[in-house]
């Protein structure tokens, strides 16, 4: 018998407007004094200690004052830095866009990532969908980057947006001097015209038949990896390349998450029938 794939689905028919849903001090206007030496973004987590700020404010912002900026982490090896905020989301938007610049040493390795992902609650670990753009190259002027989401993801309240700097690696990552500054961060309908030149990478899962593929020109056959779940977080599969075939599995709920480069990409729930 053909196995199929019905991906978990719900129709939000709400008028209410998208501006309900917003991304707490998305302007980064808002900085408060973490300790008596560095400041923060309001609303965001960040690793700044006294010592160490590796989220800074930016005064060559897009829009406003200040836009923030984030640098590796210093340490025996340069690890990445990440700060995050989360919020509520009664109703899923259909685009996550900011403004980015980003500097990154030609001939490094290195990365800056920005982030976003749903989950059931506050409590959860594993987030039901996700979604990474991620440059490996210097953007030197203000680009906008607008990420189609998913509209159609079921029983997700709260949502959560990660901008990181410097690849975490097993031995670290690149050098101090990469950096990432973003301006204007909104969920809803983007403005502005995006740079059709600037690869969104990776994008998505496909999940058609009993096939997962990922797509997305950031997803190449020998740095893709595709991970299957049970919902108790049981690891079942792991297979390296863009696509996971699943007749030996029996029908039920599973998550499926894809990886680029190491780094975990995008989460999928849906039901094999």
């Amino acid at each position: 018998m053909k196995t199929s794939i019905l991906c978990l689905s719900i129709l939000f028919a709400s008028t209410m407007g998208l501006a309900q849903v917003e991304i707490p001090n998305g302007n980064f206007e808002e900085w408060g004094l973490f300790n008596t030496w560095n400041y923060s973004p309001a609303d965001w987590t960040t690793p700044n200690m006294q010592l160490l700020a590796p989220v800074e404010m930016d005064s060559m912002a897009y829009e406003g004052d200040f836009a923030m900026r984030v640098t590796p982490l210093l340490g025996f090896e340069t690890s990445s830095a990440t700060a995050h905020t989360s919020f509520v989301v009664n109703e899923l938007p259909e685009q996550l866009s900011f403004w980015v610049k980003a500097f990154i040493e030609e001939g490094e390795t290195d990365s800056v990532r920005v982030s976003l992902r749903y989950f059931e609650s506050d409590a959860a670990q594993s987030p039901l969908y996700g979604i990474t753009w991620i440059a490996t190259t210097s953007i030197d002027d203000w680009t906008l980057v607008t990420l189609d989401l998913d509209t159609e993801i079921v029983g997700a309240t709260t949502a959560t947006v990660e901008v990181q700097c410097g690849y975490n690696g097993p031995l670290g990552g690149g050098p101090w001097s990469t950096w990432i500054s973003v301006d204007a961060m909104a969920v809803g309908e983007s403005t502005g015209i995006a740079d059709e030149n600037l690869c969104l990478q990776p994008s998505d899962l496909s999940i058609m038949g009993n096939i997962i593929t990922a797509k997305g020109c950031g997803f190449t056959s020998n740095k893709t990896l595709i991970e299957l779940y049970d919902l108790s977080g049981k690891l079942l599969v792991r297979k390296e390349g863009n696509s996971m075939k699943l007749d030996q599995f029996a029908e039920g709920l599973y998550i499926a998450r894809a990886y680029s480069d190491g780094v975990p990409v995008t989460t999928r729930k849906f039901v094999l029938r």
